[in-house]
């Protein structure tokens, strides 16, 4: 029997790539789509499919790690990557952002993006995961893809014995703070918050209807915000590890006034330090696994 794999696209490469400025990120995310673009329509013009390097050890089915900085050189033949880093403080505005939900910016810089979403603070602590994906070659859309990051957020949290869930019009992942379950009141009836889509998902994946304010009494532990182009994605998810949350309090963030942040150290009730390296791994492979169904 011939190994189904073999006629799979490459599976994804994930780079690990520590502390980086937002705006170096950034800037490299736009290069390499437009690099990846550009080689696709040459190679179309020509009547042939772009070919892309393969980022797996055939038949293993593993992602590939690495730890280099994306080089440019490099783009054009690149398969599908995860690039996993965390930034030095920083709000982002995603399109949709409104000038209002910029409380107070302090001394910390304030990026406009053309990602969806809107404003939001990364910082070191959290984990980024920047998508560079061909939807196109994968047959992928981009509401199917946002179903799978959420699946993958959700897995990544159960590892550290965290229960999270999705919130009908609200894009992202929420848990109830200081608990990793439903409420059990007397009766034994589970009762999650209102909206809920309830962990796990049987059947179809939810699809968001847009722009609902989160239940009352949840908290809000990974952002969502994609850019496709051309049949590419790039910018991503972001995953609060272990971190200062106060920058949060100088925003309305994404575009909710008061709505409650929190993070996988204080979710777990941690008494010693994340390994912020292991997680950011386990959040690659978990939207690896994820995105290739």
């Amino acid at each position: 029997m011939t190994d189904a794999r073999s006629h799979a696209l490459p599976s994804i490469r994930l780079r690990l790539l520590g502390t980086v400025p937002y705006t170096d990120a950034l800037t490299r995310m736009r290069e390499w789509t437009a690099a990846r673009q550009a080689a696709r329509k040459a190679a179309l013009a020509g009547g042939a499919p772009p070919a892309a390097t393969p980022a797996i050890v055939p038949g293993t089915g593993e992602a590939s790690l690495r730890r280099d900085w994306p080089d440019l050189a490099e783009a054009a033949t690149a398969g599908d990557e995860i690039w996993l880093m965390q930034h030095p403080p920083v709000f982002t505005l995603g399109m949709n952002s409104q000038p209002e939900h910029l409380l107070n910016a302090g001394d910390i810089p304030v990026v406009p993006t053309e990602r969806g979403g809107q404003i939001t603070y990364h910082g070191p602590g959290q984990i980024m995961a920047y998508l560079m994906l061909d939807l196109r070659a994968r047959r992928l859309g981009i509401r199917t893809l946002v179903e799978r990051i959420e699946d993958a957020l959700i897995d990544c949290l159960s590892q550290y014995g965290i229960t999270a869930f999705r919130q009908e019009g609200a894009p992202g992942i929420y848990v109830l703070p200081g608990q990793n379950g439903p409420v059990q009141p007397a009766d034994g009836a589970a009762q999650w918050p209102a909206g809920t889509v309830t962990p796990p998902v049987s059947g179809p994946h939810h699809v968001h209807a847009r722009h609902a304010r989160p239940a009352a009494g949840v908290a809000k532990i990974a952002s969502i915000g994609l850019k496709t182009s051309h049949g590419f994605s790039y910018h991503g998810l972001a995953l609060n590890g272990q971190m200062d949350l106060s920058p949060f309090h100088r925003i309305n963030p994404c575009g909710f006034r008061n709505l409650q942040m929190t993070d996988i150290h204080r979710q777990a009730a941690l008494s010693q330090d994340l390994d912020l390296d292991a997680l950011a791994l386990a959040l690659g492979k978990a939207l690896a696994a994820a995105i290739e169904g």
